[in-house]
């Protein structure tokens, strides 16, 4: 029909048209399916008639006949519809489809009326369908692809120094850790297009969190909790936008409820600051680019309903655009309706100021009646600045009125604040304010919530996170160089690993480590049998990797001679020193104390580079003191000796603490002295039969058959196991420690 073959009466207009060019030659088909569809719908007594109305149908007007079916609305709306002049006012071949004015497919009808019978509650088609959504025969291969796209960034290493700054500070401000429910129960649909939803085997609609501030607010109306600082440090969650695992965020959230809601509120506004104003410190940069601004709910309220409702998105659209000018952003609002004093208001109460003095001044210049509305919401923003300047911040907080964001929507009747970028304002670190609305929401409909003072503070750790990031990508590079220091915020896994070079020996390294876990120096034991030829590199570079400060060889005592019985590497360093067994423990404190010194001052931070390292941490397991004493001048003796004996007489005084802290056996016997002293003499009677003849001997006649049973009960307590026996003379109250 488009190259101008049929029945002229169901030609397109443009196909008739003398104009040349491109055509769309669909739409010329559905402007003939237009007439076709008319004469299904009206009879005609003539030919002749039927020419006439058709031209008449064909004009650009669209001329329906005069006795045209008045109840075939929808037909007449699809044929004008059909019939536009102008090709690209007709519908498309789906848009006609998909269109309310034609009648439902049957099949659609059906597969509704299912949907609306299997929704029911109380419907038994409900359970047979959840059933067979829960039974469905699983893909192997759709489990490896699941999560194949779940991204690791790089400082996913750096969560766990992040947490544990954070947790600290929160802890040194009296908050105990509450973990609140993960799933939540979906009960408006119109708001939960950013959240992850599920749908359990009960046929329940629930949801991960995606804001660290509703589940901490729930389990508050649930728990009816009226007096209590928390927090907790979490995981968000955000939909994905293919199928698969859910977008993971990390996030803080810290709160303070209270009864007081006069003196309450304002104080523990006061309080999150500070412990914002702590946090900028606490981690390197974050002062440098983040800022805290401060405003009211009531300011923002009070702005919005001076804008009529209907277009109050677009001004707000407007007013937070960040390229434009605010002479841009007065044309825009001026055109869209505004009065000039309204504009002139927005102006004022979007621009921020340091001083609250004066900000009130271009207030009340600009409108005088708005300011005096705004009086007792600013000196409430002015009270909790002035808790904030007595804890000793002295950081500046930016007074900001018209501080709109999504953040902002759950904090109402109350001061509120941010920390945002500066120059960036949608780069928002933290958002906190009183948000005790947001858990009457929650609350029971008996209840009906109670009167307390809620202040939530929510802290973005992906940000912290990609920051820190950023700090170490420069500076460890340089510390490695310079062998001073793995970084401070580097993640470390222990400070000492123990290595072997031979096959087994592995008891003695879980020795050396109990030594060290006992004195609070964390350690680890290389488990394998011993490092193969060639990966002894190998492991330094994983020491190197994973932040490890020392690795420790014990050296077997079969091959050590007259070496000490450690060779410690310092992994940074790369220098080897050899220790005695008796220096282990406290050359490793005095190095790794030092270490953190040297940690502390690249921290990038003035709180942790100028705070006092801890010294060396005391154990409840001290080592032992062991002096020795030798005939002659000692400083002539050979160093090698003096060593050999040191180490023995400290491998023995650990022994008999061992011995002491599992229960020595006490054996009281009772015999002469002269006996005791025999006995006392040496060990090998109890399993050397030859010596044993000889201390019987030394027994009174009338004892020898008591002599057998002072032997017996020491074989026993040394088939047990015991490695020494206390024994004592109950005549002279004598104690001899029989070694076995």
């Amino acid at each position: 029909m488009t190259l101008e073959v049929g029945t002229k009466l169901y030609i397109a207009p443009e196909v008739q048209s003398p104009k040349k060019g491109p055509r769309n030659h669909t739409k010329a088909d559905l402007y003939s399916l237009g007439v076709v569809f008319f004469e299904m719908n009206y009879f005609f007594s003539t030919r002749a008639e039927r020419i006439a109305v058709i031209e008449d149908l064909r004009k650009k007007d669209i001329v329906f006949p005069v006795d045209w079916d008045v109840h075939r609305l929808r037909q007449r709306q699809i044929i004008t519809w059909l019939l536009k002049h102008n090709p690209d006012e007709r519908p498309t071949a789906l848009e006609l489809s998909q269109s309310s004015l034609l009648p439902p497919r049957l099949e659609d009808e059906y597969f509704k009326g299912a949907l609306r019978m299997m929704t029911k509650a109380d419907s038994p088609h409900r359970q047979a369908v959840l059933a067979a959504l829960f039974n469905q025969t699983s893909r192997g291969v759709r489990g490896f692809l699941y999560d194949s796209d779940v991204e690791h960034p790089e400082h996913t290493s750096l969560n766990g120094v992040v947490r544990d700054t954070l947790a600290t500070m929160f802890r040194v401000h009296g908050a105990i850790e509450m973990e609140p429910p993960l799933m939540m129960p979906v009960t408006d649909s119109n708001d939960d297009t950013t959240r992850v939803l599920f749908v359990d085997r009960h046929g329940e609609v629930v949801g991960l969190p995606n804001n660290a501030l509703i589940p901490f607010a729930r389990t508050a109306a649930r728990n009816n909790l009226k007096r209590i600082k928390r927090f907790h440090i979490g995981d968000i969650y955000r939909p994905n936008l293919v199928a698969g695992h859910p977008r993971v965020f990390k996030a803080a959230v810290f709160d303070v409820i209270s009864t007081d809601v006069a003196n309450g509120c304002p104080v523990s506004i006061a309080e999150s600051i500070i412990i914002m104003d702590e946090c900028l410190d606490s981690f390197p940069t974050l002062s440098q680019h983040y800022e805290i601004h401060i405003s009211h709910s009531k300011v923002i309220e009070l702005a919005l309903n001076r804008v009529p409702h209907d277009i109050r998105d677009s001004v707000l659209e407007i007013i937070t655009q960040a390229k434009s000018s605010w002479a841009q952003k007065r044309a825009l609002l001026l055109k869209k309706g505004l009065l000039r004093s309204t504009v002139d208001e927005l102006e004022v109460l979007s621009d921020t100021d340091e001083d609250l003095v004066t900000l009130v001044a271009r207030l009340e210049k600009a409108s005088p009646p708005l300011s005096t509305l705004l009086s007792p919401i600013l000196d409430e923003i002015k009270q909790a600045i002035q808790y904030v300047a007595l804890s000793g911040v002295t950081r500046p907080i930016v007074l900001h009125p018209l501080m709109i964001s999504n953040h902002n929507a759950y904090f109402k009747n109350g001061v509120c604040f941010e920390v945002v970028r500066r120059n960036k304002r949608g780069d928002i670190l933290a958002a906190g304010g009183r948000y005790d609305d947001l858990i009457s929401q929650f609350s029971l409909p008996k209840t009906g919530g109670s009167n307390v003072c809620a202040v939530g503070l929510q802290i973005s750790l992906e940000k912290i996170l990609v920051a820190l990031a950023a700090y170490q990508a420069v500076s460890v590079k340089n510390l490695l160089k310079e062998q001073r220091s793995f970084g401070f915020w580097s993640p470390r896994r222990c400070d000492v690993y123990i290595v072997s070079y031979q096959p087994g020996y592995l008891s003695e390294r879980l020795e050396v480590a109990a030594l060290l876990w006992r004195h609070n120096i964390s350690a680890d034991v290389m488990y394998e049998s011993g490092l193969p030829d060639g990966e002894h590199e190998n492991y330094l570079e994983l020491c190197h990797r994973e932040g490890i400060l020392f690795s420790v060889y014990p050296r077997p005592r079969s091959v050590r001679r007259d070496q000490p019985a450690f060779r410690i590497k310092s992994i940074l360093k790369g220098a080897e020193y050899d220790v005695s067994r008796p220096e282990l423990v406290p050359w490793l404190q005095e190095q790794i104390v030092e270490q953190k010194r040297i940690d502390a001052e690249t921290s990038g931070t003035t709180v942790l580079s100028h705070s006092q390292v801890p010294a060396r941490s005391k154990s409840s397991d001290p080592m032992p003191d062991v002096q020795l004493i030798l005939p002659g001048d000692a400083r002539k003796q050979r160093k090698q000796t003096k060593q050999i004996f040191l180490e023995k007489a400290f491998e023995m005084s650990l022994g008999v603490r061992s011995a002491v802290q599992s229960g020595i056996p006490v054996i009281a016997i009772d015999t002469p002295t002269n006996v005791f002293d025999t006995l006392c003499r040496s060990s090998s009677w109890v399993t050397d039969d030859e010596t044993w003849k000889a201390v019987v001997s030394s027994f009174p006649l009338s004892s020898t058959g008591y002599a057998p049973q002072i032997r017996e009960a020491i074989s026993r307590r040394q088939a047990e196991g015991h490695r020494f026996v206390l024994l004592f003379a109950v005549r002279d109250e004598r104690v001899h420690l029989f070694a076995l």
